[in-house]
């Protein structure tokens, strides 16, 4: 059996999920499960499962454990990031008419629900009993293998089955049933064993790290139940769901025990929900025949960033919009309050919340305060990040100075030309080293019977007057 990084009860360290007021529960009548009043979840964990109604493993033929883990993954991958689950096992939530959705009354997204005749099998050989043949069995092994590939319930009963030969062929009831500790192997070998196409060596590499996702665990090592609790109910105060296995309490309701989620507390109960699709859901632990050798799973995924699901889709009956929500930014929901750590390079800022991981990436707004005639001070208006560097100056001139304008900071710095002169035949050049100034006013000539010379500069030109003039002019 592979080994998994434990963190124990007494050293963990727990996740910070916001802590809010408990929630408050409206009693739906006898026999239908307490549903939560809106306006009353204080975690992302009390939304996702008081509202998963659907969208998760068909628990059948003993697959609990394996039921529970996927709604574990699922709940992350909707929350926290999309790529612990592919998407082609996703079940969106799809709404439409509404131009708004309620977060709290929405049927969560998860992964899709086995038909029962996949799940539980038709043993055309035991018709009339629960109990599957020996047929019944190999054709529900053969539709693990077949129907992994389109079912993510499936996909788990499948690394069980290759790689701990978790198929009870002796037991026509609960092939599948398997301990929790092979459960949590089989988290384990899901998770660290996907890969992506690294996009600059284009090699294959885990998509997660051990020190991304940690396995924290309680009564695996001869706790107790107390212990157990009292860590379960530590998690769910904090909103990390949690893996909860139990034995039967009491053998007359029932001999077999069963894996589930809790994701809740108040001062008197947990709330779970048990992987059915009636009467499963806020179910108080206290009231399941599953209260003795507890056991408790989760994960600690506090250094894993945030990736949105975008698993929530409304579709306007007005114009077929199709728009998508993730649950972190939902509606502006205030589930989550977010704690900002800021962090910046030259170019941007990143806001990382330190509760969720959920980051918003920016560039830098600069506003520009002239320091000196050489330097100005450049800082972000939105965040702490600031610099000094030389001016950007465009120049200018006129007839008397060149003028350096700074483009960022408007800082001005003037000087007087640096003139030079040029008596050419064009006349008197004047042109500044400093800066495309360009001024040219014409000879004043005097003129003689050999030509013509300027009277400012003295330039002499060799004008011929009998070339140019019938007549000639006077002359001085």
């Amino acid at each position: 059996m592979k080994a998994i990084k434990i963190i124990s009860y007494v050293l963990m360290t727990s996740l910070l999920i916001s802590l809010f007021i408990l929630p408050s529960y409206a009693d739906t009548g006898e026999g239908g499960a307490s549903q939560p009043t809106e306006g009353s979840f204080d975690t992302f964990a009390e939304v996702y499962f008081n509202n998963l109604g659907e969208n998760f493993g068909n628990n059948k033929r003993g697959s609990c454990n394996y039921v529970a883990a996927a709604m574990l993954l699922s709940f992350y991958d909707t929350y926290w990031n999309d790529d612990i689950i592919p998407e082609y096992y996703e079940s969106n939530t799809y709404l439409s008419g509404s131009d708004t959705l309620n977060f709290e009354t929405t049927n969560s997204p998860g992964i899709f629900y086995e038909p029962d005749e996949i799940a539980n099998v038709v043993d055309p050989n035991n018709l009339e009993s629960n109990s599957l043949s020996e047929t019944g069995l190999r054709r529900l092994s053969q539709y693990i293998d077949i129907y992994s590939r389109y079912y993510f319930h499936f996909n788990l009963l499948k690394i069980g089955k290759d790689e701990y030969n978790a198929f009870n062929y002796s037991d026509g009831v609960h092939p599948l049933g398997i301990s929790s500790e092979i459960r949590d192997q089989v988290l384990d070998d899901y998770l660290f064993g996907l890969t992506k196409i690294d996009e600059v060596t284009g090699q294959e590499v885990s998509v997660f790290s051990r020190e991304q996702i940690e396995f924290e665990t309680c009564g695996y090592n001869n706790e107790g139940d107390a212990a157990t609790l009292a860590f379960i109910r530590q998690k769910v105060s904090q909103g990390i769901p949690v893996i909860v296995s139990g034995g039967p309490t009491d053998l007359n309701v029932g001999k077999n025990g069963h894996a589930f989620i809790a994701y809740s507390c108040d001062e008197t109960n947990i709330y779970c929900h048990l992987g059915w699709t009636s009467n499963s859901i806020n179910k108080p632990l206290s009231e399941t025949n599953y209260r003795t050798d507890l056991r408790a799973t989760c994960l600690n995924i506090q250094n894993l960033e945030h990736k949105c699901s975008d698993n929530y889709i409304r579709i306007s009956t007005a114009n077929s919009e199709m728009v998508k929500y993730c649950a972190c930014t939902f509606g502006g929901h205030p589930l989550h309050e977010h704690t900002i750590s800021r962090s910046y390079d030259n170019n941007e800022h990143t806001d990382t919340c330190t509760v969720c991981g959920y980051s918003e990436t920016a560039a830098h707004t600069f506003n520009y305060v002239s320091a000196s005639d050489e330097e100005h001070f450049c800082g972000c208006d939105d965040c702490e990040f600031s610099y000094n560097e030389a001016h950007n100056m465009q120049r200018t001139f006129n007839s008397t100075q060149h003028i350096d304008t700074c483009v960022n900071c408007g800082h001005i710095v003037t000087a007087l030309h640096d003139v030079s002169t040029r008596n050419t035949s064009k006349g008197h050049e004047k042109t500044c080293s400093q800066c495309d100034y360009y001024s040219l006013t014409s000879h004043n000539y005097v003129l003689s019977i050999n030509g013509r010379t300027c009277k400012i500069c003295g330039y002499v030109d060799d004008f011929n007057m009998r070339d140019e003039f019938l007549e000639p002019p006077l002359l001085e």
